[in-house]
């Protein structure tokens, strides 16, 4: 995934949020499509503005499900520690052009299939 933030009489900054593979604090579910599924990132940084405060939850399962059942929301955040589920929306920047690349390996679907 990346951010790109234009920078005033051109150019600008390009920022990663990477996957963190070996060791996410949470794990991120970014709505596609129509939000019938989901693109499912290991993280350790913060991503979204919090509709809410983090509810506890049984499992990602009904994480990903209170974020399909709620129209704003376009993220969900799990925290599998303490089994907290953060509903997020994007926040608009009108300087930024951001973007990230879903794989069959990375959706809901085929991870929790």
């Amino acid at each position: 995934m990346y951010k790109f933030v234009s920078a005033a009489g051109g150019g600008g900054q390009c920022s990663l949020l990477s996957e963190e593979a070996s060791n996410p604090t949470h794990t991120v579910g970014f709505k596609i499509g129509n939000g019938d599924d989901y693109s499912v990132w290991g993280l350790t940084q913060a991503v979204g503005a919090a509709l809410a405060s983090p509810a506890v939850v049984a499992d990602e399962a009904a994480c990903k499900d209170a974020c399909s059942a709620a129209a704003e929301c376009e993220v969900y955040v799990f925290k599998s520690s303490d089994k907290t589920c953060t509903l997020t929306k994007s926040e608009l920047e009108e300087a930024s052009i951001s973007m990230f690349h879903v794989v069959g390996a990375k959706l809901y679907s085929d991870l929790h299939a």
